[in-house]
């Protein structure tokens, strides 16, 4: 399978011709029929061409009335995008790097708006996530504890939330909380002073090699 991925990626780069033209390139992938492991090779494939700049625009499965009564065609790109979802969780779980996902919600730091359809504790969270990645990466030393606080809240308030009146990407977000939550541990622990956090910020940084 993974020879027929390469072969097939570098067929459709070569097509699309150098590498300076590939983000000009907009595909439209057809899944339906063949083999039952196409649509998992297409959807490496379309990962690999993604990475060099191009545009996947849909990923389509044409149903002769299996999935409903009437002959339709779905774009069923969602299911590959799910796979920049849990890159982005494992980013921010060993980097502190919110970026990954923060393009996977469409979100913008500066307005906090969100592309997709996601409720208020979602954005709060994000907002959360960005603050802390960027006290993590350009080493904040001081804004740490407190950009940790704010994300212990919002993912809380998140958590608070019942199953009804989360929103398709708010549930989709919530098969990570577990990951997330995890990763960090203690770190979300509220302390009765502040400086009692920077030990186990101190450990966890050097866990993860973030030595800055």
């Amino acid at each position: 399978i993974e020879g027929q991925v390469a072969d097939l990626t570098e067929r459709i780069k070569g097509d699309a011709g150098g590498g300076a033209a590939w983000r000009d390139c907009h595909i439209y992938a057809d899944i339906t029929g063949g083999p039952r492991y196409v649509n998992m090779m297409m959807t490496a494939v379309l990962q690999f061409l993604q990475y060099d700049g191009m545009q996947v625009e849909k990923m389509l499965y044409a149903d002769f009335r299996t999935l409903s009564r009437e002959n339709r065609v779905f774009d069923v790109g969602a299911a590959g995008d799910a796979y920049k979802l849990v890159a982005g969780a494992d980013a921010f779980v060993t980097l502190g790097s919110s970026r990954s996902i923060e393009e996977y919600f469409a979100y913008d730091a500066q307005t906090g708006t969100a592309g997709k359809a996601i409720g208020s504790e979602l954005r709060g969270v994000l907002a959360a996530m960005h603050a802390f990645s960027d006290a993590i990466q350009i080493c904040q030393t001081a804004n740490i504890p407190r950009a940790l606080s704010a994300l212990s809240t919002a993912l809380e308030q998140f958590l608070d939330l019942s199953e009804e009146e989360r929103m398709v990407d708010d549930r989709m977000f919530m098969q990570l909380i577990d990951t997330i939550t995890e990763g960090y541990g203690t770190l979300l622990t509220e302390e009765a002073e502040e400086s009692d956090r920077y030990p186990a910020i101190i450990r966890s940084c050097m866990e993860k090699g973030l030595l800055q």
